[in-house]
């Protein structure tokens, strides 16, 4: 029976004879890198047909393969830095297939991601960050750098309605204060990426959602952003590295075109997302001193002693939460 990592050798090996006129500088891009989507027009469209058909071929058995090197990811690093490689160059894809064939990957990349951020452990995280930015630039923004629908957030309860006053709400936990801190951030999350038949929208109709007053006398623009003046925030939203204040923003973006998207996925990857949510919601996010504290017992080598015992325990807690999919 072939193992996984076969399968994952001779997807690579496919990948790269189908685009061997690929520039080779799509195997070193830098983090800037994705927000330029027209640098992946180096494939043709034989080689794109070539690159679907790789993909679909035993899509299964792949998908399934490239999961399981997700979870054995510290004991092949080699292979899952190729795997990211190519992965990046599809996120960068115009063909919507292809980015589409790596967004399915999109929620275990974002627990491997996190996961790395709690444990200190960076050895793969910029590989995976570049894949998360590539899916961000290129799949929710178009290549002019903004939303590919307009979209707009309601106030919160904090703002008077005919339906509420915000004084009239009970529990601390819906005070005016503290609903007014969810309208702090300068960028709003985007609607969905719904499908291409919503893309013709009439002028008029996209006019229409170009900026929602929120009643303060500041407009909700289009592209997520507070405007004082109605500005229409046609800046691009391109992003170049992930940063703690842009980190929340792509990862949410991501999901959010992975949600729009969810119907048309392989059933194998919505197993995986279940039990990518599950392991998060069960074990949750170690604490960095926790994971140091069991790497130091490892290497002590003395079983007989207190760092020994823990070492003991920490080999059985790594495993439970050390994996994106198991």
């Amino acid at each position: 029976m072939e193992s996984w990592s076969s399968v994952v050798e001779s997807w690579l090996l496919e990948c790269s004879d189908a685009t061997q006129a690929r520039s080779p500088d799509c195997e070193t891009q830098s983090a800037a890198a994705p927000a330029v989507p027209e640098q992946s027009d180096a494939i043709t469209d034989q080689q794109t047909e070539q690159l679907l058909a790789v993909c679909n071929l035993q899509r299964e058995k792949l998908i399934t393969a490239i999961f399981t090197l997700f979870e054995e990811r510290n004991k092949y690093v080699n292979l899952l830095e190729r795997v990211l490689r190519e992965l990046f160059a599809l996120s960068r894809s115009r063909v919507s297939q292809l980015r589409c064939f790596a967004l399915q990957f999109a929620p275990s990349l974002i627990y491997v991601d996190l996961l790395s951020l709690a444990l200190g452990d960076t050895k793969n995280l910029s590989s995976v960050e570049l894949v998360l930015l590539a899916l961000y630039n290129c799949e929710v923004l178009d290549a002019a750098g903004q939303f590919r629908l307009p979209h707009y957030r309601l106030p919160t309860l904090a703002r008077q309605s005919c339906y509420h006053d915000p004084a009239s709400l009970g529990p601390a936990s819906f005070s005016t204060d503290s609903l007014v801190r969810l309208e702090t951030s300068p960028t709003l999350p985007p609607m969905p990426v719904v499908p291409h038949f919503f893309a013709n929208l009439t002028a008029a109709a996209a006019a229409a959602h170009t900026a929602i007053t929120d009643g303060s006398g500041n407009h909700l623009t289009t592209n997520g952003t507070l405007s004082s003046n109605g500005s229409s925030g046609s800046s691009s939203q391109h992003i170049a590295t992930v940063t703690a204040s842009t980190r929340p923003a792509v990862l949410s973006s991501v999901l959010t075109a992975y949600n729009a998207v969810i119907t048309t996925l392989h059933a194998t990857a919505l197993e995986y997302l279940c039990k990518f949510i599950s392991r998060l919601i069960t074990h949750g996010l170690p604490r960095a001193s926790h994971y140091q504290q069991q790497q130091r017992s490892s290497y002590s080598g003395d079983g007989t002693n207190s760092s020994g015992g823990v070492a003991g325990s920490g080999a059985s807690t790594g495993s439970g939460v050390g994996g994106c999919g198991g």
